[in-house]
């Protein structure tokens, strides 16, 4: 699925004029082309994937050299401005002709490319386009669920990719790893033991970087008590709605979402959050 593209078989000069010419490029441009070809690529996998057998043999050649060459500029596009991803990522959320199975594959490859050029850059792609998909339609599909886990362990795979995510857990104002994302993970990645799959043990695999991700910024700034407020609420929320299995497990859960200690969670300011304890059918008292 996310083979490589070796763009180290172009000739240095033909690389360096294509390189050139992107950097000269507005981001808006940019983000017009990669629509483009996401729309190109789609369309000509389509007509691959139903099979045209009246298709003459030389339009069929024709068809596979242009994707190729499609998804070179593509790659050397996404790999030199991994930030037009993030531009065109309402487009890609919001518009039905990017939703389904075949285009979240294309989708998946484009964020590969884009992490070669940028790694955090990947991993919110992820956290805020791949990951939501869990809690969609698509979500129960084990197709759909091995391509989200694929993506995310290429990505923790990479050479010194714990060090780098961390430190740049904050890249613009905004969390690559948000608590709504945290709170999603946590649902797959500690379901009621009878929901259990054979995804589960992977997302256990990659959750303790995730979670440090989502937890890195300074200790005790202004910034931080905000994010750890919005997950003891998630974590609230999630305990309310579990059902008489899964709320057994619920203090474990809710240790793993702080990772300081379980009943340090409590101490936090919750008298400002009536509404959401009386959603809560039982006493939420730390776990011993």
């Amino acid at each position: 699925m996310f083979a490589r593209v070796p763009l180290s078989h172009l000739p240095e000069p033909v690389y360096k004029t294509s390189v050139d010419w992107i950097n000269q490029r507005s981001y808006e441009s940019l983000g017009s082309f990669v629509l483009w070809a996401l729309d190109s690529i789609v369309v000509d996998l389509a007509t691959q994937l139903g099979g045209s057998k009246g298709s003459k043999k030389g339009g069929q050649q024709t068809s596979s050299k242009s994707q190729v060459a499609m998804f070179l500029v593509l790659a050397m596009v996404l790999r030199r401005k991994p930030d037009v991803l993030i531009n065109v990522l309402p487009t890609l959320r919001e518009s039905p002709k990017y939703q389904g199975q075949d285009k979240l594959s294309v989708i998946a490859w484009m964020i590969v490319q884009a992490c070669q050029g940028d790694l955090c850059v990947g991993l919110y792609l992820w956290a805020h386009h791949t990951l939501p998909l869990i809690g969609g339609k698509s979500g129960s599909n084990p197709q759909t669920r091995d391509l989200i886990l694929q993506l995310v362990e290429r990505i923790l795979s990479a050479p010194k990719a714990r060090t780098i995510l961390v430190n740049g857990a904050v890249r613009k104002g905004e969390r690559l790893m948000p608590p709504s994302s945290l709170d999603l993970l946590l649902r797959v990645t500690f379901p009621a033991p009878s929901a259990r799959v054979k995804a589960t043990e992977r997302f256990e695999a990659v959750y303790p970087i995730l979670k440090e991700v989502a937890f890195a910024g300074s200790p005790g700034s202004k910034a931080m008590k905000q994010v750890s407020q919005q997950i003891l609420l998630l974590a609230v929320k999630a305990v309310a709605e579990a059902s008489h299995d899964s709320r057994s497990i619920h203090g474990m859960i809710v240790k793993n979402l702080v990772g300081i200690g379980a009943a340090n969670i409590f101490k936090l300011r919750i008298r400002h959050c009536d509404s959401v304890r009386r959603c809560v059918h039982s006493p939420c008292n730390p776990p011993q």
